[in-house]
């Protein structure tokens, strides 16, 4: 099985969602019969390249953060171009994961329910969304305050394969 994992942030490699898309990674059994590949929606110029690899995937994660009630604009971009390809990715399975500075998750319903309508657009099978709050303080916090997130996650990762 090959998953896909779409870094939506445009802080990219630094940012909250490269951090948090890191603890169920780490707990997946990646070996010749697993394996994932990050691609990052910052990247502009490998557009056709990342295509390719989501063609390629078995399965796709997004990951984004919630900015000012929304996804960020170069997420939304990155959207747009897999709608313009929407027939190369029919009934791939896609899972989300909102993420946001907010510490309760009603703030980022409304991009949930936004991101199973833009799956169901693009023939994808929507198999889930997980919103998570209290993120930003991630880059300025010990690990050990987020030790109950953490370990969720992993338990998650732990459970995919």
């Amino acid at each position: 099985m090959k998953l896909v994992v779409v870094n939506g942030s445009p802080r990219g490699r630094k940012s909250n969602s490269d951090k948090i898309i890191e603890w169920p990674l780490s707990e997946m059994k990646v070996n010749e019969d697993f394996i994932y590949e990050k691609i990052y929606v910052t990247d502009l110029a490998e557009r056709v390249k990342q295509l390719e690899t989501l063609k390629s995937a078995d399965y796709v994660l997004v990951i984004f953060p919630l900015y000012t009630d929304s996804m960020p604009g170069i997420t939304k971009d990155f959207f747009e171009y897999m709608e313009r390809n929407k027939g190369l990715l029919f009934e791939k399975p896609i899972s989300f994961i909102i993420h946001s500075g907010f510490p309760e998750a009603c703030q980022s319903r409304d991009v949930m329910r936004y991101t199973e309508y833009f799956s169901k657009l693009l023939g994808m099978k929507y198999m889930g969304s997980i919103i998570m709050g209290g993120s930003e303080a991630l880059s300025a916090a010990p690990e050990s305050m987020f030790r109950k997130k953490i370990e969720a996650f992993k338990s998650i990762g732990r459970s995919i394969y």
